[in-house]
């Protein structure tokens, strides 16, 4: 397999073909289906403006920077509230199925009892939103700083604590309901549906989201558009170069080109 992705790199050099490279840590998110959405959180204040599920094509341009444990600007949170009794489940499914006909408002706040966003949750929020960011930043540096992601860490400030971004989701799927607006999808960011038969009592669900502002998305760099992801990754792509060349070559790979060893497992090849 080596020898033959090698045989293939020489002979696109070769050829004058180019690709395009992507920085090892800045990975695609999952693909988006209507049972697991990727929900783009607009923030605006200390207010979320909007949210809204992305279409599957514009899934296909957001990227995040991290892993499984902790990502940014795409992360994987949690629905806000828990709910376990089959009744309850039972509704909810129905209100998402047929995209909120009968919901009741205040019925729906009744159900609004167990949080889901608890001490666990906590300690992942902060990788997310906190210590990512300043790998980020800290990665890049003032020479390679990217001044969309800067705009977006600011705008993360006021909700760095859990409870914050938790009121503010809250009142918007609130909102969307009272409003009749996009129902299934505020329902899938109140609810996790949680049978006693189900999985494992740790787990709290998934809520796929990525941050964005609407100045951002004026200019032209909406988090959920390629613009942005190409800049930062082009961004990443220079400060890693800069490492490298500051670096010493310590050894030769099985082709006899030199490399600096990143003492990290080697990435998937698709």
């Amino acid at each position: 397999m080596l020898n033959e992705l090698h045989q293939l790199s020489v002979a696109m050099r070769d050829a004058e073909i180019s690709t395009e490279s992507w920085y090892r840590k800045y990975l695609p998110i999952p693909n988006i289906k209507p049972n697991a959405p990727c929900i783009r959180i607009v923030l605006e204040g200390e207010q979320v403006a909007m949210v809204e599920s992305l279409s599957p094509e514009r899934g296909r341009c957001v990227r995040k920077f991290g892993d499984n444990q902790g990502s940014f600007p795409a992360m994987n949170l949690a629905p806000l509230y828990c709910v376990s009794e089959e009744e309850q489940i039972a509704m909810i499914r129905n209100w998402i199925k047929n995209k909120g006909e009968g919901i009741d408002l205040q019925q729906v706040k009744s159900f609004c009892v167990t949080n889901n966003w608890g001490g666990k949750f906590a300690q992942k929020y902060k990788l997310h939103t906190d210590k990512r960011p300043k790998e980020l930043l800290q990665y890049l540096g003032d020479e390679n700083e990217f001044e969309p992601l800067m705009e977006l860490i600011q705008a993360l400030e006021p909700f760095k604590l859990p409870e914050h971004l938790h009121g503010a989701l809250e009142e918007t799927a609130f909102q969307m309901i009272k409003d009749k607006r996009d129902i299934s999808l505020a329902l899938q960011i109140l609810f996790y549906l949680k049978r006693e038969n189900g999985p494992i009592k740790d787990n709290l669900g998934t809520l796929s989201v990525v941050f964005d502002t609407f100045n951002l998305e004026d200019i032209g760099l909406s988090v959920a558009g390629s613009k942005f992801t190409a800049g930062l990754n082009a961004s990443l792509l220079s400060a890693e170069k800069a490492a490298r060349e500051q670096g010493t070559v310590m050894a030769l790979d099985a082709f006899g080109l030199p490399f600096s060893p990143l003492n990290e497992p080697m990435p998937q090849v698709k």
